[in-house]
């Protein structure tokens, strides 16, 4: 993208901004999360809220990318350009669904591990 000059619009930098901190807080607790995995096995397999408080996280950067791809697509440019922001959308969002996955996969091991 830099070699393509991309720009991104500067009214959708809150909404960026947004999408980096909820995906912040899911690192946050996700890292928690294997530090109980680790040190506090048996706790954690009683108690993984945690994992949904990430999950909960997801949502609300699936809500900004949502938000964020309808404002790109109703924007009077060419498809190109909107298809360029659509992309630096997706990548950034790209973070929080891979943290999502590895809760998923924590998830499976609680899981296994109690049956």
């Amino acid at each position: 993208m830099v070699l393509q000059k991309f720009t991104f619009p500067k009214e959708f930098a809150d909404d960026v901004l947004d999408i980096m901190s909820y995906t912040h807080a899911q690192f946050e607790l996700l890292a928690k999360s294997i530090d109980l995995l680790f040190a506090k096995f048996n706790a954690m397999l009683q108690d993984h809220s945690i994992l949904d408080e990430i999950r909960a996280q997801e949502s609300k950067v699936d809500a900004v990318e949502e938000k964020l791809y309808e404002a790109i697509f109703a924007m009077d440019m060419d498809l190109a350009h909107q298809a360029q922001m659509a992309s630096f959308v997706e990548q950034i969002c790209d973070v929080s669904d891979i943290i999502e996955d590895i809760a998923d996969k924590i998830q499976i091991m609680l899981i296994t591990r109690k049956a």
